[in-house]
């Protein structure tokens, strides 16, 4: 590396005696010298502030919703704060929809109903699965028990036998028949834990006017009733794990 002046002097005409020597013309070595020696020293520019400006005043999009936009508006004014407005609902959000409705029996996560036809009662269940596939379990096991010919002594077993559905139950002892093209979505819930709540909520807002055997997978405190109606007494509000015999 070359420090001292003298040194690179030298190497400078070194260098200049080769470029000529490789035929280089003698205006690209000057301007090529007069680059490397010519100390270019950029000093950024820097903005300077106009204190005159004002800054941009922030702004909030609200949805026009007429006597309700008006009131939030001049409240926003009050401190300094734009507040355009755009339409609630638009002739795309009417017409346009790009998602095919997913029909009943093909959602999952769900909480449905399936009434009795010769009755009041109806079952209340919940699965993660589409509701068909839940559906066709209950139909099946129920069309195997009823078909069954029994005696008297074996029919008195049978019905005093727990099935795995209460479904089963109901028109095995009843003698009852369910209808299943009416069975319906009630509420919908992808959480487990959520599903079970509400499932118990609807058990027990229906009371006496369900088959279920119990309050459901989760069992509600009694003190709910006052606000989802009354029902049928149950145990306290905890959890217990799911078994076999319940639906």
């Amino acid at each position: 590396m070359v420090t001292e002046e003298r040194d690179r002097k030298q190497e400078d005409k070194h260098i200049q005696h080769a470029l000529k020597t490789c035929g280089y013309p003698t205006w690209a070595i000057n301007k090529g010298k007069q680059q490397t020696t010519t100390e270019r020293k950029e000093q950024p520019k820097q903005r300077t502030r106009n204190p005159e400006r004002q800054e941009p005043k922030p702004v909030i999009t609200l949805p026009y919703i007429r006597g309700i936009t008006e009131k939030i508006r001049a409240t926003m004014k009050k401190h300094n704060i734009n507040t355009p407005t755009k339409p609630y609902t638009t002739v795309r959000n009417r017409l346009v929809h790009p998602k095919d409705k997913i029909s009943a029996g093909f959602k999952c996560g769900v909480v449905y109903e399936i009434p009795c036809k010769l009755c009041n009662k109806t079952y209340i269940g919940e699965t993660g699965r589409q509701l068909n596939t839940r559906t066709i379990e209950h139909r099946k096991e129920c069309e195997k028990e009823t078909s069954r010919k029994h005696t008297r002594a074996a029919k008195h077993e049978a019905e005093s036998t727990i099935k795995k559905s209460a479904a089963t139950d109901h028109c095995t002892r009843e003698n009852h028949v369910m209808d299943w093209d009416n069975t319906r979505i009630i509420n919908t819930e992808q959480q487990k834990y959520k599903r079970w709540i509400k499932e118990a909520i609807e058990i027990r807002r229906r009371g006496c006017g369900t088959m279920i055997r119990d309050d459901g997978v989760y069992s509600l405190d009694r003190a709910w009733d006052c606000i989802i109606g009354e029902g049928r007494a149950g145990s306290r509000g905890r959890q217990r794990p799911l078994l076999p015999a319940d639906k």
